[in-house]
């Protein structure tokens, strides 16, 4: 962008209009705003829009050479990048020189001292407001960011907003946490200048990487506004000491201290995956690999299912997952109701994802009529149905099925295993399963002399034996059907009657 263009030379009388507004009422805060405001606006088009928007605006406004760009060149100095702000600097001493006046703030605008830094959040550290203090001749204020775990590249910041009343914010912060029915999952405390400064720049560096930077769908978001003002105040700050990584050593030590303490067996894989596990946390919370927290859990699935593992890795890097957060939540000390809280939520995590990544490794479902022998086992005589069922009916609707031939009155618990894995409906989902709404007959049907196992009824445990005897051509007249069997229900005694179990078939698979 040139100095010279006329539609930069048209955006700067506006620009400058705008800014005599803010300029004539000599309050040296609202100036700060204002121009931190503008940089935002620069920002979002992209990152490096700052500079490449702000080097041509700084020059238009030496070349301006009034006395209100002096003004507003002042006011960059105060607020924008250090790159920018000694351009700008640069031009202020340049117009100084031909003897246009300072503003009447000139001499309060960006001076501060800090007078303390505090953070509030979740006890996992996903969420996490940081706030800094001031006072000066601005009078009290503070700058507050709040920062997001949620992105595998580490925290960004997602909100920022300033308040010249920070002993009211400070204590309504504990007010909140006070009276918050999560308390126990929440903490505040005071924290070290350096490390605030540390995380808000980092924050702001991993912001500037997501490509979402802002959420359309939160248009009162400050973030833009304050983002300049907040940097400008870190630069007060002592300088952030970069976390120390651990070494590939210390990683070993770490995993061999869990598996140590931990009841998983310690196979080839639950062995990789722990080291993976630590070298995400390593990456991800370079400061902090002990952190246990569920975003931490999702970014760590997203991370290694990108690498389409089998399903017995699927398995192992789940228990990894699950025990490690469990593992380092007690090593943090966190408290009981956070624990629990945590070991809900990232079980619950667990689950799907790898529930999602193993249904991956199903076959698509086909369309052809499976011939299936269940079995009650272990009855004598014998006790067996032979069913007709599309390979595109759920397990779900299997087991409806199941309960007409068998005549069971579907009071009672049920599950499927399938190769060791178990498919059920969602609220008797355990670790790895299946929801058995989501995977249909053919998946689980691999070829003729298959088998799965239907288990109805927890305390009696009957169990019947599925086998896949043949595969026939769609029957879209009588998709499902009772075709033979043996033996009256075990339950209700009633004479084995296959029209009638036919019948009722019918009438459930009837189009309305």
């Amino acid at each position: 962008m040139d100095a010279g263009d006329p539609d930069l030379t048209t955006a700067m009388t506006e620009m400058l209009a705008d800014f005599a507004e803010v300029d004539a009422t000599g309050d040296p805060m609202a100036v700060e705003v204002w121009t931190s405001s503008l940089l935002g606006t620069w920002w979002l088009a992209a990152p490096d829009a700052v500079g490449v928007i702000g080097d041509s605006v700084v020059e238009h406004l030496r070349t301006t050479a009034d006395a209100r760009a002096r003004a507003l060149l002042t006011a960059v100095t105060a607020v924008a990048p250090v790159e920018l702000a000694d351009k700008a600097a640069a031009a202020v001493r340049e117009l100084a020189g031909l003897g246009l006046p300072a503003p009447v703030w000139a001499d309060a605008i960006g001076v501060a001292s800090l007078e303390g830094c505090w953070c509030w959040g979740d006890a996992y550290g996903d969420v996490m407001s940081v706030f800094c203090r001031f006072d000066g001749p601005m009078g009290p204020h503070a700058l507050s960011v709040l920062i997001d775990w949620s992105q595998p590249l580490g925290g960004y910041a997602t909100d920022a907003w300033l308040t010249d009343e920070p002993d009211q914010a400070l204590a309504d912060a504990r007010r909140m946490l006070a009276e918050d029915a999560d308390g126990d999952l929440m903490e505040l405390r005071e924290l070290d200048p350096a490390e605030a400064r540390r995380l808000i720049e980092n924050a702001f560096q991993v912001t500037d990487l997501v490509p979402e930077r802002l959420d359309p769908d939160a248009p009162e978001a400050t973030l833009p506004d304050y983002r300049a003002l907040v940097l400008a105040r870190c630069r007060l700050l002592p300088e952030p000491v970069a976390p120390t990584p651990l070494t590939g050593a210390e990683q070993a030590k770490l995993a061999e201290e869990f598996l140590a303490e931990t009841d998983l067996e310690p196979t080839e894989l639950v062995r990789r995956y722990t080291r993976r596990f630590i070298e995400y946390g390593a990456m991800t919370d370079p400061g902090d690999p002990l952190r246990a927290s569920v975003l931490k859990v999702d970014g760590f699935f997203t991370h290694a299912l990108a690498d389409n593992p089998a399903i017995p890795e699927i398995e192992a890097l789940t228990k990894v997952a699950v025990a490690f957060t469990e593992w380092a939540a007690q090593r943090r000390g966190l408290t009981e109701a956070a624990r629990t809280r945590l070991m809900a939520d990232t079980e619950l995590c667990a689950r799907e994802h790898s529930e999602e990544a193993i249904l991956l490794w199903l076959p698509e479902v086909r369309q052809e009529s499976y011939i299936l022998r269940v079995d009650v086992a272990g009855a004598k005589p014998p006790i067996w149905r032979r069913l007709r069922v599309p390979g595109d009916m759920s397990l779900a609707e299997l087991h409806i099925v199941l309960q007409i031939a068998f005549e069971w009155d579907d009071s009672q618990e049920h599950i499927f295993l399938i190769n060791g894995l178990i498919a059920s409906i969602p609220y008797e989902l355990e670790e790895f399963d299946f929801d058995e709404r989501a995977v249909g007959v053919s998946q689980v049907a691999a070829k003729p002399g298959g088998k799965l196992m239907y288990i109805y009824d927890h305390t009696e445990q009957w169990r019947h034996v599925i086998k896949f005897e043949k595969v026939e051509p769609p029957d879209n007249d009588r998709p499902v059907a009772c075709l033979g069997g043996r033996q009256p229900s075990p339950s209700t005694g009633r004479d084995f009657d296959p029209a009638r179990i036919d019948a009722t078939l019918r009438a459930l698979t009837a189009p309305e």
